[in-house]
């Protein structure tokens, strides 16, 4: 009899998807996460080739055909319920050779095998007939890690399962501590260990993960940008103040931010002030750009020509207005 989960055993193979997605080699049981390999726990099943495979689908179908018969009568005289039959059948396809004997895993890279193993819930499937693949499907994409997931039967004994993870997109900095998100803001784990975290956004604020797609491409659509952003915050889930390189600060108005930052690439004097420490360029004001330097100064620039300083006095603003 083929045996399966804790009550019974079976082989167990998986091929851990590398960085591209390829499929790597074999190596040991436990190691990490951010690994490419393939987990070895073989325990010889019932499984044959396929003309075997086909002959006991015939033997099979002939011998649960005969039993449905009998159990479902009561040896040819009364019938019988089906539901309490299914352990019965299961027992008799377990013992034509359609026990599940291999369990083979791929594509997974970050998810943890023993979880997969335990959402498939073999402990309580011992045939390919009673294992419910829709509803361990379901079980695996729950996990953080996993977009889809894909469960094939091969009879006359084998599960495949292939696994499509998520990528991470941006870490999210929250106030119980760093996670690191897909792009549509799907808490995957902490970063860190095996996860490579190099080049990847930060991102704060309540709100921020599922906003965080959209800023990167305002972001990279951006060459005043490109290069400079450090960390962005999001305030009051409204509106982005992105933290730069330099330690300078660019304040983003909740409607229109491309336009501001249109705004800002076409003054002439946005890369100095980008590049200096302190610096609060804040385009939230329509159509203009105001900078607040270090030293507490504060001017107005006007997005085709050189800084203006704001006015001093209600005299000097009439005599600017004529």
């Amino acid at each position: 009899m083929s045996k399966v989960g804790t009550r019974f055993g079976f082989t167990r193979r998986t091929h851990h998807a590398g960085p591209s997605g390829e499929a790597l080699p074999d190596a040991g049981h436990d190691a990490a996460p951010d690994n490419t390999m393939a987990r070895p726990m073989a325990r010889p099943g019932p499984g044959g080739s396929a003309a075997r495979g086909y002959l006991k689908a015939g033997s099979l179908a002939a011998v649960c055909g005969a039993a449905l018969f009998l159990v479902m009568t009561d040896g040819g005289g009364a019938a019988r319920p089906v539901a309490p039959l299914v352990p019965e059948l299961d027992e008799l396809a377990d013992i034509a050779g359609f026990g599940i004997a291999q369990v083979t895993l791929t594509g997974q890279r970050y998810t943890p095998d023993s979880d997969v193993f335990d959402a498939l819930d073999l402990d309580h499937a011992r045939t390919l007939a009673s294992f419910d693949s829709a509803a361990a499907r379901n079980r695996i994409e729950r996990m953080a890690w996993v977009k889809s997931a894909v469960i094939r039967r091969v009879y006359p004994g084998e599960l495949v399962v292939t696994i499509a993870e998520r990528d991470p997109y941006a870490i999210w900095q929250r106030t119980d501590g760093a996670v690191l998100i897909d792009e549509t803001g799907r808490v995957l784990t902490a970063p860190g260990g095996a996860h490579a975290t190099a080049g990847l956004p930060v991102v704060a604020g309540d709100g921020a993960a599922s906003e965080a797609k959209a800023l990167m491409s305002l972001v990279s659509a951006n060459p005043v940008l490109t290069g400079r952003v450090q960390r962005a915050v999001f305030v009051a889930r409204r509106r982005w103040s992105l933290e730069l390189t330099s330690g300078a600060t660019i304040e983003l108005p909740a409607v229109g931010s491309s336009l501001a930052l249109a705004r800002l690439a076409g003054w002439s004097g946005a890369p100095a002030a980008l590049a200096t420490a302190g610096t609060i360029l804040d385009l939230r004001a329509g159509g203009g750009i105001h900078v607040r330097t270090p030293g507490g100064e504060g001017l107005s620039a006007a997005p085709d020509g050189p800084a203006v300083l704001p006015p001093t006095s209600i005299a000097d603003l009439i005599g600017r207005a004529g």
